[in-house]
């Protein structure tokens, strides 16, 4: 029996969980293939809304097209179609039909922001506590931060700073490329009841215990970025108000590393996501949701995160199966400002406090 396409129903953010994970996936994944073979070049691609004389209209989803270099003037032969006619394969057999409109931006605003600061050492921001035990059957702590801070050939030897207490810790090696995770654990050196009781002395574990953190799950926070949902990101100098703007289902590639279900979010304060504050936590909800990875030069007013729930099975394989996320550095549950600063130093020096900069370099 011959099967025709059937037309889909128009797609709307508030519909967008109508098509599965894997279906957003092969939506992106085709549009990014007929791009290059149209326009000659790779390019990334996002689902998000349509913008139109400057303003996104609400009602409307867009296949949003990344070009490593947006120019006013293109031939017709070589522009992004303004529709993307895409087939979906049923489980009859047929197909359905869907039809999306376009946008156009550039990929090189959209940059990493593990940044420098007045020291001219790598800086960026840590909001994770994790917990696990070791070989030992050891108790130990750590925390969680991005992978892109450190430079092939980095020391392992880095100093976190909560409030105003040092933590020395030993980086571990981070997931491999190919897992797509921007993500580096940070273990806190010395013994495990020494560790605790100075993490609670600084307010970021409450003294009666702690549980694991339930963070969002991928397809959770895909749906609050769609639907334009309210949240908030926490970095050294307090929160700000963020909201969902745009689903990265195919994966994007930021600076050298290519990220999985990332998401773009966007302020109305101009530096929230600005150099430094790689690794803060954003929360939709009240609840923990991504971290975040990068943000949109010259203004800093978008960021890019990935969702914290990609990273527990590969802590788990790599810590083993207790390893948890039991904190995050939010300024709701824990009290206010204790979100830490890291910094790894490239040299061997001391440390010389300046002014603005919580990063600590270490020999």
């Amino acid at each position: 029996m011959i099967t025709k396409d059937r037309k889909m129903r128009t797609l709307t953010p508030k519909r967008y969980t109508d098509l599965t994970s894997d279906q957003w996936r092969r939506v992106a994944a085709t549009a990014r293939r007929r791009v290059r073979r149209v326009c000659g070049v790779r390019c990334e691609v996002g689902i998000g809304r349509k913008w139109s004389s400057g303003r996104p209209r609400d009602n409307d989803i867009a296949i949003r097209v990344y070009l490593p270099n947006k120019k006013p003037r293109v031939p017709a032969s070589g522009r992004v179609p303004d529709v993307f006619s895409i087939r979906l394969c049923r489980d009859d057999g047929g197909y359905d039909l869907l039809r999306i409109r376009s946008d156009v931006d550039s990929l090189a605003d959209l940059v990493p922001t593990a940044g420098r600061v007045a020291l001219n050492e790598p800086s960026a921001t840590t909001a994770f506590i994790l917990r696990w035990v070791d070989r030992r059957q050891a108790m130990r702590w750590g925390f969680a931060t991005v992978a892109h801070l450190f430079a092939r050939g980095a020391p392992r030897a880095v100093s976190v700073r909560v409030g105003s207490t040092m933590f020395r810790c030993r980086r571990l090696r981070p997931p491999p490329r190919g897992d797509r995770n921007d993500v580096c654990i940070l273990a806190v050196n010395g013994p495990s009841d020494r560790v605790e009781a100075r993490l609670i002395d600084c307010g970021v574990l409450p003294p009666e215990g702690n549980r694991p953190v339930d963070p969002m799950s991928v397809r959770e926070v895909h749906w609050s970025a769609m639907n334009q949902e309210v949240g908030r990101t926490y970095s050294v100098d307090g929160s700000e108000r963020i909201v969902g703007e745009e689903v990265f289902p195919d994966g994007f590639r930021l600076g050298t590393r290519r990220v999985d279900d990332c998401v773009r979010v966007s302020a109305a304060t101009e530096g929230s996501f600005r150099p430094g504050t790689s690794g803060a936590c954003w929360t939709f909800g009240n609840r923990a949701a991504c971290m975040q990875l990068g943000g949109r030069q010259p203004e800093f007013r978008e960021g890019i995160g990935q969702p914290l729930s990609r990273y527990l099975p590969w802590l788990r394989r790599t810590l083993g199966k207790q390893a948890a996320v039991v904190a995050v550095l939010d300024g709701m549950t824990r009290r206010s400002g204790s979100i830490a600063t890291l910094g790894a130093s490239m040299h061997s020096r001391p440390f010389v406090p300046a002014a603005g900069s919580a990063a600590t370099p270490t020999a």
